[in-house]
């Protein structure tokens, strides 16, 4: 039979562990806790924003060679993406689409100008940072963006489900594209 555990009852529960056991576990715990608080405080301080971001020449930066980014000015299959129609002017865009980052966890808006932001999505565990830019291209009515990952090469498909899931919910608006 399985005891039911109340309130405090589980360091009563662990009384089967003597003294000694009982402190080696505290330390691994204390151990474990402050290797992951030193992991993710690495993570942050290599990370820092890459240089290059923003629009030039009416395009965002291309994704480099990797599978860690997403954009939709990519010509390669598995980085490329479609635009998302941009209803009405830049300004309303804009307003709609920072509402819809602002729903979004673990976010942080970098720069915003009157047709570009910049965002960093912070991932759970690690902590670590994704760049996502978007372009308001009004003259062509649509919205293009970039997704990539600061650290390593692959990011196990986080960048595109991430802009899929945004893009399914830019289009579920009732009313707009």
């Amino acid at each position: 039979m399985i005891p039911q555990l109340r309130g405090g009852q589980w360091f009563h529960y662990m009384s089967f562990l003597n003294k000694s056991r009982r402190r080696w576990l505290w330390l691994l715990l204390g151990l474990v806790g402050l290797t992951w608080l030193g992991m993710r405080l690495m993570v942050t301080m290599v990370s820092p924003v890459p240089a290059g971001l923003g629009v030039q020449h009416g395009r965002l930066t291309p994704c480099p060679n990797v599978p860690n980014c997403v954009s939709t000015l990519a010509e390669a299959p598995p980085q490329a993406m479609l635009p998302w129609p941009m209803p009405g002017d830049a300004a309303a865009a804009q307003s709609r689409l920072l509402i819809l980052i602002e729903e979004q966890p673990r976010t942080r808006v970098i720069t915003i100008t009157p047709t570009y932001l910049h965002v960093e999505f912070r991932s759970l565990v690690w902590g670590f940072v994704d760049d996502v830019e978007f372009y308001l291209d009004e003259p062509a009515g649509v919205i293009h963006f970039r997704s990539a990952s600061r650290l390593g090469s692959g990011d196990m498909g986080v960048n595109r489900a991430r802009m899929e899931r945004l893009a399914a919910a830019w289009a579920a608006v009732p009313g707009e594209p």
